[in-house]
């Protein structure tokens, strides 16, 4: 059953912008060492080499560049192609950043979700986020080659501040 989490904080934090995020999603990441419990925040210094990109992985013991590029792929068109309103009509023209954590189990059913970190983005910056993550609610069984009953996922959806256009 899909659960939700609850928030565990709110802090700042620079980004680089969404098209070096779109560019780099899912080919960005390099394996590195397994560690203990959920992975850190991409863009984070405990998450090394492996988490510049949009996303770092509980395990990188595992073919994981086909899953997760298929899964990425999804979520990115997900997420872009419903943008929040308050975004888009330069409401919160500032931008944001959303990070979720996300478990997968065998199956390939999401098994619980988690907004970690909220920086400078809305309301409904994190719902489109959630939406997105939960669009994809159900993937492919992870690969018998990833040995772990659970997958955690750590994603970062960033939105560039937007230029004022000038009249």
């Amino acid at each position: 059953m899909l659960r939700k989490s609850v928030p565990k904080s709110e802090e700042k934090s620079n980004s680089p912008g969404l098209r070096s995020l779109i560019q780099n999603a899912w080919l960005s990441e390099i394996p590195g060492e397994d560690q203990e419990g959920p992975p850190p925040p991409p863009g984070s210094p405990g998450a090394s080499r492996q988490g510049s990109g949009f996303f770092t992985l509980s395990s990188y013991d595992w073919p994981y560049e086909s899953y997760m590029g298929r899964w990425a792929k999804a979520l990115v068109y997900h997420w872009r192609n419903n943008p929040p309103m308050d975004y888009v009509s330069r409401l919160h023209p500032q931008g944001g950043e959303v990070f979720v954590l996300v478990s997968l189990n065998r199956s390939g059913e999401l098994n619980t979700y988690e907004v970690t970190q909220i920086h400078r983005a809305s309301r409904e910056m994190e719902q489109s986020v959630l939406d997105a993550v939960l669009s994809s609610s159900q993937l492919p069984p992870l690969p018998e080659d990833h040995e772990e009953d659970l997958l955690q996922v750590h994603f970062r959806f960033i939105y560039p501040p937007l230029r004022v256009k000038k009249i």
